[in-house]
């Protein structure tokens, strides 16, 4: 059975609940019945999330993907409902919330030092964080897309707080980010998402605050995505190893490739444009990222990137640090293998 299929009894009932609510705040009825806003704020957040966690309580699927239903119902509570209406809503946001908190920070942590430890009492010959985490994810969780959403967030957040440290190198290695300029953009990126968030909070505070809180919420999310994926740039390098090529760029692009599917090896910062062949670029952002290598594979290979989203290649194009030591390293794995 699909993962679609077998989830849909899952989505449907808490989906209807918050479509019947919508439907009732922007009804007539509101406004004729006050005593509405009360039901139809503790359906958006607490009836439907709690529907939610009830359908999945004996599925492989993690409890804490409720949250983020919940915090849609208070976003969409703040939205229909007239300020004067907003009684039980603040209740919500007063006492449950910060509780709800609390218990995600707690969750994420624990499920952050269960990996961290399940790296480091690794035995097998792999010594990275991120690709032993989605193996033992897809292990935990059973749905490799589900697990491997999970394996991104807390990669994320081990990358931007933890993995500090400077990671070791083999002679079989290459670094990505030291000369394409790839740091100094995300930093800047950063450091105007910085201004931007605290700016922005401040002028949407006084429009809507819990808008202004989720809003902000989520641009923090996404600059620690940011920095988890800067981070694990530098901790995660290109490996010739055991007859493979393991190409590493940060959280958003895996490729393990055999070398024998290796046709052939370029030197080159051309646009690359084959009308037979699918061109991938191993990057982020590929319109301002550089390339000074090109592959190309007897079969196509897949790009694993972030979330469990992955795509086919013919061509895969990338920036290596020290590209001629490289290609000729590769060269020679390449002719013994």
């Amino acid at each position: 059975m699909h993962l679609s299929r077998s989830l849909l009894p899952i989505y449907a009932p808490p989906v209807l609940i918050i479509l019947l609510s919508v439907g009732l705040a922007l009804s007539p009825l509101l406004s004729q019945q006050p005593a509405l806003a009360m039901g139809i704020t503790y359906d958006l957040t607490l009836s439907a999330p709690l529907v939610y966690l009830f359908l999945i309580r004996n599925k492989r699927i993690p409890k804490i993907t409720v949250v983020p239903l919940f915090v849609l119902g208070i976003v969409l509570a703040s939205l229909l409902l007239p300020a004067h209406q907003q009684y039980h809503l603040g209740l919500v946001t007063t006492y449950l919330l910060p509780m709800v908190e609390l218990v995600l920070l707690s969750v994420i942590f624990y499920y952050v030092h269960k990996a961290v430890r399940t790296f480091r009492q690794s035995t097998g010959e792999s010594q990275d964080f991120y690709l032993i985490l989605k193996k033992s994810a897809v292990r935990a969780v059973g749905y490799p897309r589900l697990a491997k959403v999970l394996a991104t967030e807390i990669a994320m957040l081990y990358y931007a707080l933890l993995a500090w440290k400077k990671a070791p190198r083999s002679q079989q290695s290459f670094t990505i980010y030291k000369e394409n300029g790839v740091t100094a953009l995300l930093g800047s990126i950063l450091f105007v998402a910085t201004i931007e968030l605290f700016i922005t909070h401040l002028l949407l505070t006084r429009w809507n605050a819990t808008v202004a809180w989720v809003l902000s919420g989520l641009s923090l999310y996404g600059m620690l995505q940011i920095l988890g994926h800067l981070r694990a740039l530098r901790r995660r390098h290109l490996e010739i190893k055991d007859n493979r090529l393991l190409l590493k760029y940060g959280l958003f692009g895996d490729m393990d490739i055999e070398l024998r599917q290796i046709q052939r090896v370029e030197l080159t910062t051309n646009l690359v444009n084959e009308a037979d062949k699918k061109v991938e670029q191993l990057a982020l952002l590929k319109a301002v990222e550089s390339y000074n290598v090109a592959l190309y594979f007897t079969e196509k290979q897949t790009i694993e990137k972030a979330y469990g989203i992955s795509r086919e290649c013919d061509v895969i194009l990338l920036h290596v640090d020290n590209k001629e030591e490289f290609v000729e390293k590769l060269h020679r794995a390449i002719s013994t293998c």
